[in-house]
């Protein structure tokens, strides 16, 4: 759908930005809350380690005080005042250590409370931001499929990267009739598939001997489109190691050969202009009959901001790029609104409407 500016001029847009920007405005305030309240957490949380260890130094002082009180009144070595002088030295000694224990365990008991709360609060900012990914990407968002055979089903995974350094991991919705559902050969979109490839001992050697390798029997256990790249693992069977691995790379098609031995995998060897071609071209067949980088999203099961896990950093941080990464666009749009302080969007529709 094209969207114009408010002045009627073309825009890039191809979304409707505005219903986006207030949705992720929403995200952001939610996120800003969160992130005040675990500032306000951790400030109460010093502040309690702070009166513990003033606690804790004055019972130390008042102990010492009354060392000093019993050694200038006590007697002579052995006298009753010298006993009696000991007997509260070791009385007072054991209420000072368990009165300062007390202290120490209900500061902790105080302090993990307060982790408990901000841990709260971080999977509540993740759990918001799960929920505003359910229906938006940001712009510019790059996206690839991840397909891998997990016992006798496949899991489909959206992995999403935006240009501020947030990386996203959905796990889609597959049903039950979908191609991945179940475990399949590669003869089920190619009846013939082989390639030239060394035999297994001369696989390291270049001037290794070249056979046909059959493929098509092999079964399909996990599949990655990244943009003009990706993957492919073919097994001997839906539960083994054994097999070959074929990556696509912008410099050509790679194969991999894999031992059943835990999983040992030779040096990649790439393969012909025409095998490459002709694996090409069932990887197209394979990533066409995957789920559409559209499907519907059905859980977040990994975000990650700078590689870091976002449950782990401030939210205020993402914010900050968030807004950073949209202001250029609001900038412009408001540009070209007809009146100052607001944001218009105009939809093209029929009969120039």
């Amino acid at each position: 759908m094209t969207y114009l500016y408010g002045d009627s001029t073309p825009s890039a847009l191809d979304g409707n930005f505005i219903e986006f920007l207030r949705d992720c405005m929403d995200f952001c305030v939610a996120a800003l809350l969160s992130d005040d309240r675990a500032r306000h957490n951790a400030e109460r949380a010093a502040a309690l380690r702070k009166a513990a260890d003033a606690d804790t130094e004055r019972l130390k002082q008042l102990g010492a005080a009354v060392t000093f009180a019993i050694q200038g009144a006590s007697g002579p070595e052995g006298s009753p005042a010298a006993r009696c002088g000991a007997e509260l030295q070791r009385s007072s000694d054991q209420l000072v250590a368990a009165e300062i224990e007390r202290v120490s365990a209900g500061l902790a008991d105080q302090i993990s409370s307060l982790d408990a709360e901000a841990g709260r609060e971080r999977d509540g900012c993740v759990k918001a931001l799960e929920q505003f990914l359910l229906r938006y990407d940001f712009p510019g968002t790059t996206r690839s499929l991840e397909l891998g055979l997990a016992g006798d089903r496949f899991t489909a995974l959206l992995r999403a990267r935006t240009g501020f350094g947030l990386t996203v991991v959905f796990e889609l919705e597959l049903p039950s009739d979908h191609a991945f559902a179940r475990p399949f050969k590669l003869e089920r979109v190619a009846d013939r598939v082989e390639v030239q490839a060394p035999d297994s001992g001369g696989w390291l050697h270049k001037e290794g001997k070249l056979r046909a390798q059959r493929l098509e029997k092999l079964y399909v256990t996990e599949l990655v489109a990244d943009g003009s790249e990706g993957s492919l693992k073919l097994r001997a069977s839906a539960d083994s190691a054994q097999g070959f691995d074929v990556r696509f790379k912008s410099d050509g098609v790679y194969l991999v050969r894999v031992a059943e031995r835990e999983g040992v995998a030779d040096s990649p060897f790439r393969v012909n202009e025409a095998d490459g071609k002709a694996l090409a071209g069932v990887f197209e067949k394979l990533a066409a009959a995957s789920p559409a980088l559209g499907s519907p999203r059905r859980t977040l099961t990994e975000a990650r901001l700078d590689d870091k896990p976002l449950a782990e950093q401030e939210p205020a941080l993402l914010v900050e790029r968030i807004v950073a990464a949209l202001a250029p666009t609001v900038q412009e749009i408001a540009r070209r609104s007809p009146s100052p302080g607001e944001l218009v969007l105009k939809r093209l529709l029929s009969d120039n409407r």
